[in-house]
Order: structure tokens, then sequence, then C-alpha cells
């Protein structure tokens, strides 16, 4: 009964925290690089893919009580590129459900991006986004139980909780925008035994510019500004089958700070068409990440042709760690890609 009660305890703290707290964070995924219209809207139109789609999966604290459980589904593309060839649209949207275990508190959200990135050189490119879309959430107020409904240790489900909330469910119009630079440099990828080749991202972003009432007691608490300063690369190492694949996310929302960085590396299984562009290559990841004062996160990741299945998960390292016997949460994910739909007309 008293490990229940630290448990029911423990909830209560996560929903504060993550749903009802006006600075509480946002949705996150720990394999940033599968959701990159989470971070930023500029990122639509990607780095060297014409067309991508992703599902994204998560499930945590599952040690603590019923497993929080988050959805994705996204998908960009460039428009088709003008003839001037001074840059290209691109457009993409995203929806992610988040259910709360317990609680089922529920988030969705529902945004539509829209980018335009500007040719630098045939390397570079700087691009700015915007997004806009609905921002949903739900609450079912007979599935909590309230420290005020515990008697002699025991839950009374006929004591009062003294609790309310004004709204059982809302919609929010939310807005971002963000800038990101990248960069292909693929000058000596077509030496056989060069492997000499490096690209990435870094992005800047700006999330809930209109700073939409979060409340489900309508008292004007609004949704704090989200500031997002983010990169991802992919370096080879010369004259080998590997590859270095860093990446870092530095966020700030309200109070609460989120650092997060490490690297992955590749080592390539299938050797891509370097001359006919018949075919992509293949390639394994394998490395770590790790999140400041929260979680150590190993991941993985297999690239065949146009498809990737990633595997991640958070082993827990907060003060929570106690409770959730280190266990934080399993993630995967899921990517389609297609870089030849105007490579022909349109290569550079």
């Amino acid at each position: 009964m008293k490990k229940k009660y630290i448990n029911v305890v423990l909830m209560l703290l996560l929903f504060t925290q993550y749903y009802l707290d006006t600075a509480a964070q946002d949705i996150h995924f720990s394999q940033t690089h599968s959701t990159p219209l989470a971070l930023n809207p500029a990122l639509a139109g990607g780095l060297n893919h014409d067309v991508e789609a992703r599902l994204n999966y998560r499930n945590q604290w599952s040690a603590v009580a019923s497993p929080y459980k988050t959805m994705a589904a996204s998908a960009d593309m460039r428009m088709k590129p003008s003839a001037s060839k001074d840059g290209f649209w691109s457009f993409g949207f995203n929806i992610m459900k988040d259910e709360s275990g317990n609680h089922r508190v529920t988030t969705t959200i529902a945004n539509l991006s829209l980018a335009y990135h500007l040719f630098l050189d045939k390397t570079n490119t700087i691009g700015f986004g915007v997004q806009s879309g609905i921002n949903q959430r739900s609450i079912n107020q007979n599935d909590f139980q309230w420290g005020s409904q515990f008697h002699n240790g025991a839950y009374d489900s006929s004591l009062g909780s003294g609790e309310y909330f004004e709204l059982n469910q809302f919609n929010r119009l939310d807005i971002a925008t963000g800038f990101v630079w990248s960069f292909n440099d693929r000058t000596n990828r077509t030496k056989i035994t060069g492997n000499n080749y490096k690209q990435g991202t870094t992005g800047l972003a700006v999330h809930h510019i209109n700073r939409p009432d979060y409340s489900f007691n309508k008292n004007g608490d609004l949704l704090a500004l989200r500031y997002v300063i983010h990169g991802n690369y992919l370096i080879s190492i010369a004259n080998s089958k590997f590859a270095l694949n860093p990446g870092y996310m530095l966020a700030k929302q309200g109070a609460h700070r989120e650092i997060y960085f490490g690297s992955l590396v590749r080592y390539d299984l299938i050797p891509e068409s370097k001359y006919t562009g018949a075919f992509n290559g293949g390639g394994a990841y394998l490395g770590a990440y790790y999140r400041w004062n929260d979680a150590f996160v190993l991941m993985t990741q297999i690239e065949i042709s146009e498809y990737a299945i990633g595997l991640s998960y958070d082993i827990n390292t907060s003060k929570l760690r106690t409770a959730s016997q280190g266990r934080g949460g399993f993630e995967l994910s899921f990517r389609y890609t297609n870089s030849k739909l105007y490579h022909k007309k349109y290569a550079r």
C-alpha cells in the first residue's frame, strides 16, 4: 500500500510538471533527427531529399505507472525547383499525439509548415520557415486519484478531491518560425575509395509565438515561448567505411532548459551507385546521446536505400531514477525518403 501511495504521488508530480504547469516542456523525442518539423519548420524540404515521410512512437515511465505514449507522423517535400535555380519552396505537415498514462491527459498537435531555401552556392543553402496549426488538450477527470481521497492509506473514491477543471477539452492556434543553414559537400563522393563528404544543418527556431492559453481553468496562463538551437551532421572518415554523425539540441521554455548532445557512428554496409545513381546505399548507425540531468540514450539505426528504422532507449539518470528503476523511454522510428524526384531535370 505504501508503494502504491508513493507511485500516486510521483505521478501527480509528473502530471503537474508536464501538463498543468504553464512553463511545462513540449512533447519531445530522443531521436530528434527523426522529428525535424517538431524542431524547426525551416527543416521542411530536408537536406538531401525531395520527399521524406516518418513515423515515430515513444513509450516512457512504464516502471512508475501506466506508460506515457507519444505517437507522431510527418512528411515534407520540395516543390518544383525554379528554372533560375535561385532556391526552392517546400512544405510539410506533422501530427503528434501524447497520452499521459493513468490520467488520460491527451495532447494532439497538427501543424502545417512552409519554407523557402535559398542556394548560396552548390554546397550551401539558407532557409526560412513558418508553421501554424492546432494544439488540442483533453482530460478525463474521473481517472484521477488525489491525495485528499486517501483515508488510512486506502483510496476512497467517495471522498471529494477539492479539485476542479473548468474545461475538459480545448483547441488553440499555435505558430512557430525558424531559420536553418544546410550544407552538402559531396565533391569527392564519386571517388570509390575516397569516402570524403560532409553534410549537415544548423538551425534556430521559436515556438508558440502567439502564446496560446494552455490552462484547463481559463485563467490566462499562457504557454511559454520555446527557443531551440539545433544541429546534426554527417562527416565521413576518409578512406574508410566509417562516418561520424554528431548532433545537439539546446532548448529553453520558461523555467525549463534542455541540453541534449551526442553522436552516432555510421558504417557503410552497401555502397551506393556512385556514377549511375541507380540505387542508394545502406548503412548501420550506433551511438549514444545525453540529456543533461535526465537520461543517457542508447541509439541505433539501420538504413537500406530509401528506408531507415531507428531504435533508442532512455536510461533515466534524474531524481526519478529510484522510482523508475533507471528505466526511461523506448522509442521507434521509421523513415522513407525519395531523392530523385527532381534529380535528372534540376540536378545542380
